[in-house]
């Protein structure tokens, strides 16, 4: 799968899971809730399509481990990290390595047991600093530690948990600038060569965005889980989170839940092919669904009556810009 753009919570969730970590993050007030209506529920389902898209980085990220093949540059990051592991046993290791678009990634790994691989006890600290991959120049900071590791993910079966910390995470596109602060953990399946899963588990997590063509926003994860499942070319993904959204056209408390699976046939769809997405809050529910390529359907229940009172078809395109 490709984004239409690069969705910088996306490549900063992807950066994140791609490494795992422990650390803090704050417990933002969500704010108070607004009912979803006719005139705000392309905005709100705005928010929806972005939190597919960084769902659909997750199944990116699960696919480099089925295929070899990375297909972003966040992945390529991480590889690098890896690749950083000394060459004779030291318990702690420091090091420094440039990115492909400019700046630097520093990297302090502490591999517990002394044994040159990544196990279970294993931690690290990142630090970007202006770390340009793809055209998203990062900077901050992210703690990771591994939870559990077991079998060769390059010989073809694996698995390995992950906890991580974001620490004042921000990336920069254009002139659209995105922060992240947090807690996440990350546990990867690859149960074949052509079969692999990657489940993400947010809490406290904050993010916002500025510089944007909509404005500023920020959006408060207080849970949120995202699961993957890649089997072959095709990909699916079901999450539930609960989001604090704070824009000039809606603020309020909303629960995003994958009604049905969101799919996508191969590697190169821009957009999933089928899905269905319910967000709700107070009386007011919306669904999307996913129409193939680039349509989809609105269909809004504002007073949590059961019955439809407003349905519009949408372009996905138009939706990714607010």
């Amino acid at each position: 799968m490709t984004s239409s753009r690069p969705y910088l919570i996306a490549a900063s969730a992807l950066l994140l899971s791609a490494c795992g970590g422990g650390g803090g993050g704050s417990s933002p007030t969500p704010p108070v809730s607004q009912e979803i209506t006719a005139a705000n529920m392309e905005t709100t389902a705005a928010v929806v399509v972005n939190t597919v898209d960084a769902g659909a980085s997750l199944a990116d990220l699960s696919d480099s481990f089925v295929t070899g093949s990375p297909a972003l540059a966040r992945v390529r990051v991480a590889e690098r990290v890896i690749g950083l592991a000394p060459k004779v046993a030291a318990q702690v290791y420091d090091a420094s390595q440039p990115c492909t678009g400019g700046g630097s990634v520093a990297v302090s790994l502490n591999d517990s047991d002394n044994n040159l691989a990544l196990t279970a006890g294993d931690s690290a600290r990142l630090s970007f600093a202006n770390c340009t991959e793809d055209g998203v120049s990062f900077n901050g900071i992210y703690d990771l530690s591994i939870t559990a590791a077991s079998g060769d993910f390059l010989a073809g079966t694996g698995a390995m948990g992950m906890s991580l910390g974001i620490h004042n995470l921000v990336g920069v596109y254009g002139t659209e600038r995105v922060s992240m602060n947090g807690n996440a953990t990350l546990s990867l399946i690859q149960s074949s060569t052509t079969y692999a899963t990657a489940t993400m588990t947010m809490s406290n997590m904050l993010v916002a965005t500025s510089g944007g063509t909509a404005g500023d926003a920020s959006v408060s994860i207080p849970s949120a889980t995202i699961a993957a499942v890649r089997n072959g070319a095709s990909a699916s993904l079901t999450f539930s989170e609960q989001l604090g959204i704070q824009h000039s056209a809606y603020s309020g408390s909303v629960s995003v839940v994958s009604e049905q699976a969101v799919y996508y046939t191969s590697r190169s769809d821009l957009y999933p092919s089928a899905g269905r997405i319910r967000t709700s809050t107070g009386k007011s529910t919306l669904w999307l669904t996913y129409l193939g390529g680039d349509a989809a359907q609105l269909d809004l229940d504002a007073n949590g009556d059961g019955g439809v009172d407003t349905t519009k078809q949408v372009k996905l395109s138009e939706l990714d810009k607010l």
